[in-house]
């Protein structure tokens, strides 16, 4: 009665459809605050009484589903705000935006997606998958993938899911940086279709589209030069080497 009575107050008449996205997004601020919230918590932070909240949703697993559905829809925007630019500047500004997006909300993110989470229906389960198909989508509209051969909807879907473990990883160790975690991981997509397109000749013609696409001042090309430096003599003899099936190991430096 209580909570009825300090809602009355503040309480103001909207739309149904305004209604129902007012508490929604209240659901969403508390859930990342306390994902274990009471459907009373949600009311007051959308200033109107659980009576009221019931009317839209019976259950706290209703809302628990309709509030991730729309964080899921507002992660996948986020992630394709990006401007114009190299395959690999798409990359890591759309990995800037997720990890911006998740970091907003961590405790409800960490609290959801850890393996084998209790809040984990398969309801929530399904949405997150279509989160990861749609962020996979992303990756080859940067691309310009215009046909997704098998080998490679594989190879960006263990990209996809390594992306998500290592957001979950670095939300509860907070090391190595935001930054350098996120140009590890743009980059890494780049070292797994170089792999891949060695089974593939669409994947290594993208790769070599790619390449083509990006300018010095890029970061696949400051990743490049990093790479580069590791070329040492012994390195590049031992690839040889095997390259060549020849010879023995060059010694170490």
């Amino acid at each position: 009665m209580d909570d009825e009575r300090r809602t009355r107050g503040s309480y103001r008449r909207l739309p149904s459809g305004q209604r129902r996205d007012q508490i929604i997004a209240a659901a969403i601020a508390t859930f990342s605050e306390n994902p274990d919230a009471s459907l009373g918590e949600v009311a007051a932070a959308a200033g109107i009484s659980r009576t009221s909240l019931y009317r839209f949703f019976e259950t706290r697993q209703d809302l628990l589903h309709a509030a991730f559905r729309l964080a899921g829809s507002r992660l996948v925007s986020q992630v394709n705000d990006v401007p114009r630019g190299s395959p690999s500047t798409v990359l890591v500004t759309g990995l800037h935006n997720f990890f911006e997006f998740v970091e907003q909300y961590d405790t409800a993110y960490v609290a959801f997606m850890q393996w084998g989470s209790p809040l984990a229906t398969q309801e929530i389960r399904d949405a997150a998958q279509q989160v990861r198909d749609q962020i996979g989508r992303f990756v080859c509209q940067a691309l310009r993938v215009t046909e997704v051969t098998p080998l490679l909807d594989i190879t960006v879907r263990t990209w996809v899911a390594g992306v998500e473990n290592a957001a979950l990883h670095w939300l509860r160790e907070r090391h190595p940086s935001r930054g350098e975690i996120q140009l590890i991981v743009a980059t890494n997509l780049g070292t797994m279709l170089f792999n891949a397109a060695a089974y593939d000749p669409a994947i290594a013609e993208r790769i070599d589209w790619w390449l083509r696409a990006e300018s010095p001042d890029t970061p696949m090309a400051a990743h490049l030069r990093s790479l580069a430096g590791m070329c040492t003599v012994p390195i590049v003899a031992n690839v040889t080497r095997l390259i060549l099936r020849e010879g023995r190991p060059a010694p170490g430096g």
